[in-house]
């Protein structure tokens, strides 16, 4: 990001250009060679630079082709991103990057690159050092992370918990990767294994999943009618605690009407830690009956992407069926 009025460090930031980033990019740890290229659509034209808060399927399809047409060439690929979403984005690039064996890091800032004692560059750095262990003699980490002050993620698992302080994003129902600072210490139990299959991509995510989150008060009317949304094949729920949702009759039929259209809907929690267990309360059994999924302890930003890619690669009881399901260390 930088000032939108380069003479006034006090205009609002918006999105910065390759040429900027190069202007005030650290220099790499020795032995790595890397390159910097813009993201581009089908027809080669640059896309961007966006606002992350701009950024989407569409998005994740053409970041998922670019390294699927770098990825024999690269040992590892660094994607520079806006905060509001990157968990976002990483969680859609460990679905959509089928048998990863490199590492992708995902990383950015809480202040512009340019700022004086700022973020980005340790950020950047420590993100180029983990992208290229081949030089660096880094543990390999054959998945989708996100390196963000002094803490290594795995994307799928992580959250913004923070706007300003340095440590933006955490993962609270998973150890963190690894320990960023002086040194860099990656703990191998805790990383993916790499896979024993062939890389290949996924650049199609069709279809729409939208979020609701109850909320005291909510009647059936109000969710019969964010359940029933042109276009939206499936849904995530935001419930209460461990997956809990009002008794009122009228609420349940509006999920069980839902549900019997063809709608996938996905419980999660709302809380931060934790995650749900549909029955465990009374409050949660009914969303059983009405034919919703136990999201177990997938984060919102999880659960959107992994519904999205699943209704995009095979049918809505196929989605039901392996939405539980682990299938990138997601949950």
């Amino acid at each position: 990001m930088a000032p939108c009025d380069p003479g006034d460090p006090a205009s609002p930031l918006v999105p910065a250009g390759r040429d900027h980033l190069l202007r005030f990019a650290p220099n790499p740890p020795a032995g790595i060679a890397w390159d910097v290229a813009e993201l581009t659509d089908g027809n080669g034209d640059p896309v961007g630079p966006l606002d992350s808060s701009d950024i989407g399927p569409r998005h994740w399809c053409l970041m998922a082709r670019a390294i699927a047409q770098a990825y024999d060439s690269h040992d590892g690929f660094v994607i520079l991103h806006g905060t509001d979403t990157m968990a976002y984005t990483g969680s859609a690039l460990s679905f959509l990057l089928d048998n990863l064996a490199k590492p992708v890091v995902l990383t950015g800032s809480q202040r512009p690159i340019s700022a004086k004692d700022g973020d980005a560059a340790a950020n950047f750095g420590n993100a180029l050092a983990i992208a290229g262990h081949r030089a660096t003699g880094l543990p390999l980490v054959p998945e989708v992370v996100i390196c963000f002050g002094d803490v290594l993620l795995r994307a799928n698992r992580a959250t913004k918990v923070s706007t300003t302080a340095a440590r933006g994003f955490d993962s609270p129902n998973y150890p963190r990767l690894g320990r960023l600072g002086g040194r860099i210490d990656i703990d191998r139990s805790l990383v993916l294994s790499p896979p024993e299959r062939a890389f290949s991509a996924h650049a199609i995510l069709s279809g729409t999943v939208a979020v609701v989150s109850l909320y005291p008060g909510v009647t059936g009317a109000d969710l019969g009618r964010m359940l029933d949304l042109d276009g939206v094949d499936g849904y995530v729920l935001r419930s209460f605690g461990s997956g809990n949702a009002p008794t009122d009759r009228g609420v349940i039929a509006a999920i069980a009407g839902a549900t019997a259209a063809g709608k996938v809907i996905v419980n999660i929690t709302q809380c931060l830690e934790g995650g749900v267990e549909m029955g465990l309360y009374q409050a949660g059994h009914g969303l059983l009956e009405a034919g919703v999924v136990d999201g177990g302890r997938l984060t919102v930003e999880a659960a959107l992407a992994k519904l999205t890619w699943l209704l995009a690669t095979g049918s809505a009881e196929s989605a039901r069926s392996r939405m539980p399901i682990p299938l990138r260390g997601e949950m």
